[in-house]
């Protein structure tokens, strides 16, 4: 058998059945089967169109491995009548000749043959594989259509089928870039310009202190706009293309980068080849090792500085955090590095917060890598809680971020803070530390957020040998529908939103959407997927202008394990028509939402034609109507969908509406509820709202102040303490009118 005749064996197995070698004459003889996919029993979705059937093989079989492939069908492209031309110049403008241009057809983007979580996909045999993919290739050959520019650097390229194209330029030395992009998803009758970039190959060898060759290695060169070009270079790849110019280069290699080379200037002249450069690898100086955690942890982040010392001088935490560099490091990832450091002592800090530091050492670099691996002390059982975080069915977690806070009479506070994964995969999650101006019990808070089950928050007495455990159910999907969006006028203006809601006021909306999940299709149906069974709320916002959007509702919801279904009706409009007379034409007039406390505040705007004003499309609520210029000066409060048509009367603001974002805040605690009217401080009547803002400005400074509140129909007195030093009031006043 000869040596051709083994490699078509070979080739035939490889395939599995699709090139069959039928042998016994020693002649190489190859024919082509059938084949087909296998049957199985997941769902099938065919991602490429049926290809013509194979044609019997000739007389005699076919005579190579090629002569089989070039007989396997394609579709040829519709012949066209189109065209392309353009230009390719020098990014100077001058005229680049004999470049190449083709353009080719853009295949149409198929299905993906299986979705996710429809069982195991009935995968294509090898045959079929092969036959779409030289099917492609060849397609692409024969479709493609080709022009050569001129003397003046333009192309024509004619017989272009209809369609979408992608054009490339191509001319030995030169790198050609199309101008935004003109050359992607072109149709025939595009004029396309393309820009060159002269390149030249410049060889490199590399040798390493020991003499030999790095295995592989990256060659370093500033690139335009100060940013750097990393190129990589092995032994088989010793050429890189460099544009026309001058060039600062060096190398680096080594498993850990440890190596690197002087700087090289290179001069690239178009046309001319550069000499071949050489560099001598040598070992950078600096300091690299590990953080060794104990018993095993991995922590995860940690920060690690150095600072050089002056002979004699000791480490100093203030200077190593401000002055020294730093690295981060991660529990996937504990290694840490410092190269091309100068001689000398450095103090060495690891640091878990960037304010306190672990462990510092001292370390004399010379003209070598000095290993140092850091250990951290063990760290006291009273600084951190032990949390268990479970999934379904108890199974540990161990993609999990974590928040640590705390709460007490004035205030609540919450942040990162210091994690440690243990062997047995809990975690260590350290305490929040507590304000010196804490009042009252704390009680400590721990919020885990994981992706595919979303967040969880618990309390817990700090004590020496706390412990805790964070179970999780399977994740709720909630599909939302607007009953009547299709055909409402608001198509394309309305987004949803799906928010956990909290206990506090203060943080009652926890910033959660879902983790994926659809957008709002034509229908009105929306999908958010990764959502943790609880409380929340689908909140309706309407677009309003400049990318602008007004909390319209919020619907509250219990989403529970699986799948979630609920419908929302699309929110009630109104118009509100503005009487003006004798107004300005022109002159504009604002609708701002008010007393929305833990919504988000909007304004809309009006102009005023013949003596009115009309805002359409406003949600229902309380707004404040103002004008700023002319004959339409002052504010006014409006209510719909009570009023429709009001007449523009400005009136005094002769109150201070309160609002509470804190139901723990000293506001609350002194008995104001949120929306009451305060009329008076310390009985003195409010009349304007510079009045109102001279009083209340006033009461910050006492230690006790009577403001006399509106609410309902009674009138209340109450003793409130507003300085500033009490802490969190929990709330604010806004100037208002009765």
């Amino acid at each position: 058998m000869t040596r051709t005749g083994l490699i078509f064996i070979l080739l035939a197995f490889a395939a599995g059945g699709f090139i069959g070698y039928l042998g016994g004459t020693g002649s190489g003889e190859i024919v082509v089967s059938s084949g087909g996919n296998r049957s199985g029993s997941g769902p099938v979705a065919p991602a490429e169109p049926e290809l013509p059937p194979m044609p019997d093989a000739p007389t005699g079989g076919f005579t190579s491995l090629e002569h089989a492939l070039e007989n396997i069908p394609y579709t040829p492209a519709e012949d066209g009548e189109g065209m392309f031309s353009g230009t390719v110049r020098t990014e100077d403008g001058r005229p680049i000749a004999g470049v190449t241009v083709w353009a080719t057809p853009r295949r149409e983007q198929k299905p993906r043959p299986y979705r996710r979580g429809s069982g195991v996909p009935d995968e294509p045999g090898l045959e079929e594989l092969v036959r779409r993919y030289v099917a492609r290739v060849m397609e692409d050959r024969k479709n493609r259509r080709e022009g050569i520019t001129d003397e003046n650097g333009r192309f024509v390229i004619a017989g272009v089928s209809p369609g979408e194209h992608y054009l490339q330029a191509y001319r030995e030395g030169y790198s050609f870039r199309s101008i935004a992009n003109s050359n992607y998803n072109v149709e025939p009758g595009a004029e396309v310009a393309f820009t060159g970039r002269a390149l030249s190959l410049l060889e490199i060898r590399m040798t390493l202190p020991d003499g030999t060759e790095p295995a592989t290695a990256v060659v370093v060169a500033p690139a335009p706009e100060g940013q750097i070009s990393r190129r990589p270079w092995s032994p088989e790849y010793r050429t890189i293309e460099f544009a026309a110019g001058t060039h600062a280069i060096f190398a680096i290699a080594g498993e850990n980068e440890e190596y690197k080379s002087s700087n090289q200037t290179v001069e690239i002249t178009p046309g001319v080849t550069p000499a071949p450069v050489h560099f001598e690898l040598k070992v950078r100086p600096g300091i690299r090792g590990k953080a060794m955690m104990s018993g095993g942890d991995r922590n995860s982040s940690a920060v690690v500085y150095i600072l050089r010392l002056e002979p004699g001088e000791e480490p100093d935490e203030k200077a190593l955090r401000s002055s020294g560099e730093s690295t981060w490091l991660y529990g996937q990832r504990p290694e840490y590095s410092f190269f091309d450091i100068q001689p000398g002592t450095w103090a060495v800090g690891l640091s878990f917060d960037r304010r306190t530091f672990v462990l510092i050492e001292t370390v004399t670099v010379k003209d070598a890598v000095v290993e140092l691996d850091l250990s951290p002390p063990e760290p006291r059982r009273e600084e951190y809680v032990i949390v268990r975080v479970l999934g379904p069915g108890g199974k540990a977690l161990a993609d999990v971020q974590f928040l640590a806070g705390y709460r007490d009479e004035r205030r609540s506070r919450s942040g990162g803070t210091r994690v440690a994964r243990m062997p047995d995969g809990a975690w260590r999650v350290w305490h929040q530390a507590v304000s010196e101006n804490a009042k009252g019990p704390v009680t400590y808070e721990i919020t885990a957020t994981v992706p595919q089950y979303g967040s969880k928050q618990v309390t817990y007495d700090r004590t020496p040998s706390s412990e805790l455990t964070i179970e999780f159910e399977e994740a709720g999907t909630l599909e939302v529908t607007i009953a009547g969006y299709a055909g409402s006028g608001e198509e394309g203006k309305i987004r949803l939103a799906v928010q956990s809601v909290r206990g506090d006021p203060r943080s009652r909306y926890q910033s959660f959407r879902g983790r994926g999940g659809t957008r709002l299709d034509a229908e009105g149906r929306q999908i958010f997927t990764g959502l943790a069974p609880g409380a929340y709320e689908i909140e309706i916002s309407l677009e309003r202008g400049r990318s602008r959007y007004a909390t319209a509702a919020r619907v509250p919801i219990i989403v529970k394990s699986g799948r979630n279904r609920d419908t929302v009706n699309l929110p009630v409009l109104y118009t509100l028509t503005v009487l003006a007379p004798g107004a300005e034409e022109g002159v504009n007039l604002s609708l701002r939402n008010r007393g929305q406390s833990s919504g988000r505040y909007f304004s809309l705007s009006a102009t005023v034609t013949s003596g009115r004003a009309v805002f359409a499309n406003v949600p229902a609520g309380e707004y404040e109507l103002r004008g700023r210029s002319g004959s339409v000066k002052g504010a006014m409060n409006v209510s719909l969908p009570g009023q429709g048509v009001v007449r523009f009367e400005p009136v005094q603001k002769d109150c201070l509406r309160v609002q509470i974002s804190s139901a723990t805040g000293r506001l609350a605690a002194a008995g104001l509820l949120d929306g009451d009217l305060v009329v008076a401080i310390d009985g003195v009547d409010l009349t304007d709202a510079s009045q109102a803002m001279t009083l209340l400005r006033a009461a910050y400074v006492k230690p006790q102040a009577i403001l006399s509140v509106l609410r309902g129909r009674g009138r209340k007195d109450l003793p409130v303490d507003l300085r500033p030093a009490g802490g969190d009031p929990g709330g604010h006043f806004t100037p208002d009118t009765r």
